[in-house]
């Protein structure tokens, strides 16, 4: 695209805007003020044609913009970005701002100049000449360039700052033997975090470590044990053809709709902790009935232990190390806090569940 021949435009003059010639300057006066341009290039005899011929493209470009600048004047606006960064006052030809330093930053206003404060974190300045103006409002910016990672800074109004992504955090995992469980059972959290109580002198056997007497770390050699003793009695019920009731106490949908269809499947029962209150096996039939509770407090677990001695009802319960480990019931002992531990414990189950068995005509 060829540029257009500028001795063929025509420049549009408003009304307001009144020219004056003195000597080799040219004076231009509008409704905002005046200003005054050299022409001596005009008149100079040194200079060449082509020399003349891009000095009036630059002097034409610069009238075009001295007309707008006298009819209407030129209008930036700057904003303040960051917490604390604010203009205090302006005072004596000086703007007071505030912008994170230890003390304040003081800029003398130009004469050419005219600044409005229409906010404390805005800043508005009027001038006739473009090109000071700008030169003045990149002093003032150079005092808070804007922050490619954070955006903080002093910024034009409307102005779009691309932000850079600040360094990730890189997480080595550790490569764990496959064959050793113990370690996959800590990574489960199934061995930590469990409270204790120290006056048990029996709680002493399960525990590896203690911290700050709220929390121990489980030994998951016995944490091992308990899951394989559990799931052999639960696979023991299930072969002896045993109806199975699940007490659950898991607020994550998605898990407990899964669970829910297996058990719907198999015809197993499972019913949630807030429907179960002391006296619900009376209208129950307790032959061949094994309670299995999962993740529930140690109060409902104290509740159903009660409830299955007194009916004589085999109970196994996936409970942490408060819980009552005094009845006759099955305690598979961990902490299941996390959703990764309930995950596993409901995966297990439902691979035991789909087993098939050789079923006994007679329980033992």
């Amino acid at each position: 695209m060829k540029n257009k021949n500028i001795f063929k435009t025509c420049l549009k003059i408003p009304a307001v805007v009144k020219f004056q010639l003195k000597q080799n300057l040219l004076f231009l006066k509008g409704s905002g003020g005046y200003l005054c341009l050299d022409i001596s290039f005009l008149t100079s005899k040194t200079l060449s044609l082509i020399n003349k011929r891009m000095k009036f493209s630059s002097f034409f470009r610069l009238l075009q913009k001295s007309v707008v600048g006298v009819s209407l004047s030129f209008v930036i606006r700057l904003t303040f970005v960051g917490v604390g960064f604010r203009v205090e006052s302006i005072k004596n030809n000086f703007i007071k701002l505030k912008l994170g330093f230890s003390h304040f930053v003081f800029i003398k206003i130009p004469f050419y100049v005219e600044v409005f404060v229409p906010q404390k974190t805005s800043l508005v300045l009027k001038s006739l000449d473009e090109q000071l103006l700008k030169e003045f409002c990149s002093k003032i910016c150079f005092f808070r360039v804007p922050d490619v990672y954070k955006g903080k800074g002093i910024l034009y109004k409307n102005e779009t700052l691309i932000l850079k992504e600040g360094k990730k955090k890189i997480i080595r995992m550790k490569i764990i033997n496959k064959k050793n469980h113990n370690y996959c059972l800590v990574l489960s959290k199934i061995c930590l975090g469990s409270s204790i109580s120290f006056t048990d002198p029996s709680n002493f056997n399960f525990l590896l470590g203690c911290r700050e007497s709220f929390f121990s770390f489980l030994n998951p050699f016995f944490v091992q044990y308990s899951l394989k003793t559990g799931f052999s009695f639960i696979e023991f019920f299930l072969k002896s053809q045993y109806n199975i009731l699940f007490v659950i106490n898991l607020k994550d949908p998605i898990l407990l709709n899964k669970f829910h269809k297996i058990c719907k499947k198999k015809n197993y029962s499972l019913l949630n902790d807030s429907e179960v209150s002391s006296g619900f096996l009376t209208n129950r039939k307790t032959s061949n009935l094994l309670i299995i509770t999962l993740f529930l407090e140690h109060r409902k677990t104290e509740l159903l232990q009660k409830e299955s001695l007194l009916m004589n009802v085999p109970l196994i319960s996936f409970n942490d190390l408060s819980s009552n480990k005094f009845s006759s019931s099955v305690a598979v002992i961990g902490s299941y806090s996390s959703l990764l531990s309930k995950n596993l414990i409901l995966s297990l189950l439902s691979v035991c569940l789909k087993q098939k068995f050789n079923h006994k005509n007679n329980a033992t």
